[in-house]
C-alpha cells in the first residue's frame, strides 16, 4: 500500500510540470500587458520596461520557465504582480474558505443524492422514481450560478431571509451551499440510481431473497454495499471538481475563496498569482484521485486483497533475486 501511495505521489511530478509548462505557454499568448495593468496606461516606456526587468519578464520564455521552476522546487511561488505579496500568503488566506464550501456542500448534495437515489432504484417504475427522475434531469441540466441567481432573488431581494453575498456566518452560506448542493445531488441521484438497478439484477440479490432474508437487508447489505465503488468515484470527482468549480459561484455571491483571486489574476494578467491557483487546484484534484483509490481498498476486499498479493509477489521476487546473487 506504502509503495503505491508512493508511487502516485510520484506521478504528481509531471502533472505539475505540464500544468507550469501549459500555464507559461498562455502567458506568452494571451493579449494583455500586465505592466500596463500594474502601472496604467500612462506608464512610460521606460517604466514598463524596468518593471519587466525587475521581475524577469524580458528573458526568454525557457529562461523564465526554468527560473520559476527552480523557485517552485524551492516552495517559492513568487509575488503578486498586484500587490507585491508572497503567493503563499493569498492562497493560505483564500484556500481554506473554498475547501470548506466545497465539501460542505458535496457531503449535504451526498446524503440527499444517494438516499433519494436508492429509494428511486427500489421503487423503479413508481410514481416516486418518475418524479425523481424529472427532478434530477431538470437540475442537473440546470446552470448552478443560473440558479443561484434564482436564489438571490427569490430568498434575499423578495423574502429578505438570507443575505446577498458574502460569507462570513451561517446565514451567508445557505444560499452558496445550496446553489452548488443542487446540481451535484442530482447527479449523484442518477448515478446512484443507475448503480443499483445494476446489482438489483444480479443473482446474489435473487439468492439472498430466497434464503429469507429481510428487503431491508438485501438493499442495504448487498445491493448498496456493492454498489459503492462507482458511487465513491463519482462523488470523489465531484469533489474535485467542485474545489476548481466553485469560480463562478464565488463570484456570484462575493466569496473571497480561491475562485474569486484566480479571477482577479486573470483580469490583472498576474500571471504568478494565477500560477499559483492552478497549481494548488491540479494538485488537490491528485489527491482526492489518490483518497478515492485508498478508500476502493476499505470498500471491497479484493482490492485490498490484490495490494497484498502484489506486495507479496514483489517480496518473493526480491528474495528469489538475492538468494541466485548469493
Amino acid at each position: 500500500m506504502l509503495r503505491y501511495i508512493g508511487k502516485r505521489l510520484a506521478l504528481m511530478i509531471p502533472v505539475l510540470i505540464a500544468v507550469t509548462l501549459l500555464l507559461f505557454i498562455i502567458q506568452a499568448v494571451a493579449p494583455g500587458d500586465p505592466a500596463v495593468m500594474a502601472l496604467g496606461q500612462d506608464a512610460s516606456e521606460t517604466e514598463k520596461f524596468d518593471w519587466k526587468e525587475e521581475r524577469g519578464l524580458n528573458d526568454p520564455l525557457v529562461v523564465q520557465y526554468f527560473n520559476y521552476m527552480k523557485k517552485l522546487v524551492c516552495g517559492d511561488f513568487g509575488n503578486s504582480y498586484s500587490d507585491g505579496r508572497p503567493i503563499t500568503q493569498s492562497i493560505v488566506s483564500r484556500w481554506p474558505t473554498t475547501i470548506v464550501y466545497a465539501t460542505v456542500s458535496l457531503l449535504i448534495a451526498s446524503v440527499f443524492g444517494i438516499a433519494l437515489g436508492v429509494l428511486s432504484a427500489v421503487k423503479r417504475g413508481k410514481f416516486f422514481d418518475s418524479i425523481m427522475r424529472v427532478i434530477s434531469i431538470v437540475m442537473f441540466s440546470m446552470p448552478n450560478f443560473w440558479f443561484a441567481l434564482l436564489l438571490i432573488i427569490v430568498f434575499a431581494l423578495d423574502l429578505k431571509w438570507f443575505p446577498v453575498s458574502g460569507f462570513y456566518g451561517p446565514r451567508y452560506w445557505v444560499l452558496p451551499v445550496v446553489a452548488l448542493m443542487i446540481t451535484n445531488s442530482a447527479g449523484i441521484l442518477r448515478f446512484t440510481r443507475s448503480s443499483m438497478l445494476d446489482n438489483l439484477q444480479a443473482d446474489y440479490v435473487r439468492t439472498a431473497r430466497a434464503k429469507g432474508q429481510t428487503e431491508f437487508k438485501v438493499i442495504m447489505h448487498h445491493v448498496f454495499n456493492n454498489s459503492l465503488i462507482p458511487i465513491v468515484t463519482y462523488v470523489g470527482s465531484c469533489l474535485a471538481s467542485a474545489y476548481g468549480g466553485v469560480i463562478v459561484l464565488e463570484q456570484v455571491f462575493s466569496i473571497p475563496g480561491l475562485g474569486s483571486l484566480l479571477i482577479t489574476a486573470i483580469n490583472h494578467r498576474d500571471w504568478p498569482l494565477l500560477r499559483g491557483c492552478v497549481i494548488l487546484i491540479a494538485v488537490t484534484t491528485a489527491v482526492m484521485n489518490l483518497l478515492i483509490d485508498l478508500i476502493y481498498a476499505f470498500l471491497d476486499p479484493r482490492v485490498k486483497a490484490r495490494f497484498k498479493n502484489d506486495a507479496a509477489r514483489k517480496g518473493k521476487k526480491a528474495l528469489k533475486k538475492a538468494s541466485e546473487n548469493a
